[in-house]
C-alpha cells in the first residue's frame, strides 16, 4: 500500500503542478541546465523543481508516518531524517527510541493526523529557499496548517524548518 500512496501523490503532484503552481514559484533553480541564454529556468525547468519540491515534502510525511507508532519503522524514521538540512537534521535524535518523537516534535505536532495532509500553497522566497503551506487533517481537531521550509541544498531541496501556520 505505501508503493500505492507514493504513485498517487506523484499524480497528484503532476496535476497540480502542471495547473495550478507554474505562476506561484518562479525561477527556483536559477543555475540549473534548464536554464535559457538568459539564466532564467524555462517552464518545463521551473516545472521540474516545483514536482520535486512537493515531492520532497509528501514523501517526508510518508515517512515520518511509517517512523510512528504504530507502525514505528526505524528505516522510515532514518529517511525522514535525512530528508532534512543538516541544520535540521542537529535537531533529531540517531537514537532508536527517540527518532520518531523527534520528528514528530520537529513538525510540532504530538500524534499524526488521521484524515492525511495536503499541500495547500507554495512560494518561492529566493532561488534557493522554498516555503510550503501544508495542511495536516485530523478527524477529531479538524485542519491545522505548518509552513514547511525547503532549502536547495547539496544538489536537492530538503526541509529545513516546519512552523505553525495562522
Amino acid at each position: 500500500m505505501g508503493l500505492i500512496s507514493i504513485l498517487l501523490a506523484a499524480i497528484i503532484i503532476a496535476v497540480v503542478s502542471v495547473t495550478v503552481l507554474p505562476k506561484q514559484l518562479g525561477i527556483l533553480q536559477p543555475k540549473s541546465n534548464e536554464s535559457s541564454s538568459s539564466g532564467q529556468m524555462t517552464p518545463l525547468g521551473v516545472q521540474k523543481s516545483q514536482m520535486q519540491v512537493q515531492l520532497t515534502v509528501m514523501q517526508f510525511m510518508n515517512a515520518l508516518r511509517n517512523s510512528a507508532p504504530p507502525i514505528n519503522d526505524l528505516e522510515s524514521a532514518k529517511t525522514a531524517k535525512a530528508m532534512l538540512t543538516s541544520r535540521a537534521r542537529l535537531r533529531i535524535s540517531d537514537d532508536p527510541l527517540r527518532i520518531s518523537g523527534d520528528l514528530l516534535r520537529f513538525v510540532g505536532i504530538e500524534e499524526l493526523p488521521d484524515q492525511g495532509s495536503r499541500i495547500e500553497a507554495v512560494e518561492a522566497i529566493d532561488e534557493n529557499t522554498v516555503s510550503v503551506i501544508l495542511g495536516l487533517y485530523s478527524s477529531g481537531s479538524g485542519r491545522a496548517a505548518r509552513t514547511v521550509t525547503l532549502v536547495f541544498e547539496n544538489s536537492s531541496w530538503r526541509i529545513d524548518s516546519v512552523s505553525l501556520t495562522d
